[in-house]
């Protein structure tokens, strides 16, 4: 059964503690210094600090890496992921750094990112099939109470990356999971899940979290183990 007093008390916060495959299946390949796994490098301590540093022969390899990455689809996005900083002079620097760095190198950027275009959206998607495997394909929607439950009281995710699965604003996971009563606030027709044992959605129970079963009702109950 879903911890119902934990989900509230996670208010959208992601489950700190949750399993390495969820984890990898969100923050592998995404795009963003810093907001996943390195995208050129082994490490970001092995990417430049400096946009200047760029014109050096030894990080030709560092660009090629980046530029060929699939999630890297433009020279914004290799901006994106070269660098944190948020000042539009200090990213106009990294763009041109990056622009002089591939053409010494002879890269053809164009293709290269023509390549690379769908990265991100192909890697979301995936992330969202397996993360929803148990479910029929029609079912895996964002308003549907159900799989949004899951996926938040479930697989531990946050409301902000429910809704960037789902490309849908955080706004509207939060209203789902209100109408679920995993989230304080009241909905129109919430029942409040704390005055009964299972939490029931349009007839289907998300208390019962076994392997893939369809019951008599012919409701589905998805087993969260498989992210343990």
């Amino acid at each position: 059964m879903y911890d119902v007093a934990t989900a509230r008390d996670r208010d959208g916060d992601r489950v700190e503690d949750r399993s390495e495959r969820v984890e990898d299946l969100l923050n592998g390949d995404r795009l963003g210094y810093g907001e996943g796994d390195p995208l050129a490098a082994d490490s970001y301590q092995n990417y430049p600090t400096e946009p200047t540093q760029l014109s050096a022969p030894k990080w030709r390899d560092w660009v090629e890496a980046l530029l060929s990455h699939p999630a890297v689809g433009s020279y914004d996005d290799a901006v994106a992921e070269a660098t944190p900083t948020a000042d539009k002079v200090s990213r106009n620097k990294w763009r041109e750094a990056i622009q002089n760095a591939a053409g010494a190198s002879q890269l053809d950027a164009g293709e290269l990112f023509d390549l690379g275009d769908d990265g991100e959206q192909n890697a979301t998607e995936d992330a969202l099939s397996v993360l929803t495997e148990a479910w029929p394909d029609d079912a895996v929607r964002s308003d549907n109470p159900l799989v949004v439950a899951n996926l938040y009281a479930g697989r531990g995710l946050s409301t902000a990356e429910i809704a960037r699965l789902f490309d849908c604003s955080e706004d509207h996971v939060r209203g789902v999971l209100r109408q679920c009563g995993l989230l304080e606030g009241a909905e129109n027709g919430t029942v409040d899940p704390t005055d009964v044992k299972d939490l029931r959605l349009g007839g289907t129970t998300v208390s019962n979290l076994d392997n893939v079963e369809r019951s008599s009702s012919g409701g589905l109950s998805v087993d969260t183990r498989d992210f343990e």
